[in-house]
């Protein structure tokens, strides 16, 4: 039996997301700026995007389990569905933040490449709209996609 991976489910939106990270960041903004901002611009959508970038860490060292036993392999999967379940809430919170700021963008882009590291292996080759991706993410991470 064939099962869907969440990097196949959310490879797509991932594109998508790009496309909007980048209309945002030329957009003017729809709301004034209320007085209980925080300090930092995008501090929320940053630390939102490292404890992402935490829980990814934390999914790929269940990757690696040293010699195959089915009894870490249950362990691992339960672990998994754990840590994407936790993702997928954090994910909730990050997508409708708008960046605002360099720092807030770049974050984002950190977050795609570290959980889609395709994107750079299929960007400069692969269709317009991944070799744009790829680009817009390359240039957001200082020449480094």
């Amino acid at each position: 039996m064939s099962r869907t991976t969440r990097r196949e489910v959310l490879g797509a939106g991932a594109f998508t997301a790009m496309f909007g990270i980048a209309a945002a960041a030329i957009a003017k903004p729809d709301v004034q700026v209320s007085a209980a901002v925080p300090l930092q611009p995008d501090g929320e959508l940053i630390a939102l995007c490292s404890r992402f970038d935490d829980l990814e860490r934390k999914m790929e060292a269940t990757y690696y389990l040293g010699p195959y036993s089915e009894a870490k392999e249950l362990a691992a999967e339960a672990q998994q569905a754990s840590l994407h379940a936790e993702q997928d809430e954090l994910l909730e919170q990050i997508t409708p933040i708008r960046a605002t700021t360099l720092a807030g963008f770049q974050a984002r882009a950190r977050t795609l490449v570290f959980w889609n590291k395709e994107i750079e292996r299929k960007g400069e080759n692969g269709d317009w709209s991944n070799r744009m991706v790829w680009a817009l993410v390359r240039d957001l991470n200082g020449g480094q996609a």
